[in-house]
């Protein structure tokens, strides 16, 4: 059968993976309200390494958000009083720099 020649059909998909720089390692990013760009910004910042939370957490070094400051930014940074708050742009300018760009 067909699917039998093929060991792992994503072996391609891995290896690009694994090839890619882990520059976002030290990053841990909680995604709030980023509109249409979600599940791109979501790719990119796991591509390259970083970690996600569904919560705010103590270890959230990054808000990523299209909102304007309200009172729910207020509650994260009592949480997490070391996030960075960034709009989903900030990855497209880490992702063309290869590094993590402090805005």
């Amino acid at each position: 059968m067909w699917w039998q020649a093929v060991a792992d059909p994503y072996a391609a998909v891995h290896a690009l993976a694994d090839s890619l720089p882990s520059f976002l390692g030290s990053v841990t990013a909680l995604l709030y309200h980023v509109g249409a760009a979600h599940d791109d910004v979501k790719r990119v910042l796991v591509s390259y390494g970083a970690k996600l939370e569904d919560y705010v957490e103590k270890t959230v070094t990054h808000v990523i958000s299209s909102d304007s400051w309200d009172g729910a930014f207020d509650d994260a940074l009592a949480e997490a009083p070391a996030a960075v708050f960034v709009k989903p742009q900030w990855v497209r300018c880490i992702t063309d720099c290869s590094r993590v760009v402090f805005l």
